[in-house]
């Protein structure tokens, strides 16, 4: 029998799918409800191989917007594709969080297998760039920011912050601090983290291309 994917939904209210729903048969969902504030850090670890999301905004209250880029920079999950219903693509605010944090969106009635098509799309993305990019193994880069300590876990929400920017991000410190590991988080967590990240010691340039 074929192991379900890990899926996060984040909505206000469980998830109502059919039981011929291709995402119940392919996926293991694991619902997040908007009912409380998200903990600070990465407080939800039972699904930490989960690569993709439902950010369901149909059943969103206004009073909730506020706390929603507080929840999708704090769970585990790479792409997020978003739910709404039709007249929710005419708010402002809705759009923008759609835009800055999510892959595609889908409008109630909802589509079972258009979504479930895109969600393996996105799996599959992120399996491929793990493969293309990923360092060697047991590189420091690979588990300097693992941990579940108060402080590295502000460092990783910090860090994701600054992988939405469009703008450049300067990561300075002493030798051994991590700063490459920091810049690589970053790229890895960005919208461009498909691309190839180009590392330059500046140190090693010759005095004449300086």
């Amino acid at each position: 029998m074929k192991e379900k994917r890990p899926l996060v939904w984040l909505s206000a209210v469980y998830p109502l799918l059919s039981v011929s729903s291709p995402l119940l048969r392919d996926w293991q969902i694991h619902h997040i409800g908007l009912a409380d504030r998200p903990a600070k850090g990465p407080k939800h670890r039972n699904f930490p191989e989960a690569r993709v999301g439902v950010f369901d905004l149909s059943s969103v209250e206004v009073d909730q917007l506020a706390h929603l880029p507080d929840w999708l920079g704090t769970l585990p999950v790479k792409e997020w594709v978003a739910v709404l219903i039709p007249q929710q693509i005419q708010n402002a605010e809705i759009c923008g969080l759609i835009n800055r944090y999510c892959k595609d969106y889908h409008s109630l009635p909802l589509d079972d297998d258009r979504l479930h098509a895109i969600l393996g799309h996105l799996w599959g993305m992120c399996e491929l760039q793990s493969k293309a990019f990923s360092d060697k193994p047991g590189c420091y880069h690979n588990f300097a920011l693992e941990g579940e300590s108060p402080a590295i876990q502000d460092v990783r929400g910090l860090l994701q912050k600054f992988a939405l920017t469009e703008e450049p991000v300067l990561v300075y410190g002493e030798n051994g601090t991590g700063k490459e590991a920091a810049a690589r988080f970053i790229h890895q967590h960005s919208p461009r983290y498909n691309k190839p990240l180009i590392v330059v010691n500046c140190a090693a340039l010759p005095r004449a291309l300086t």
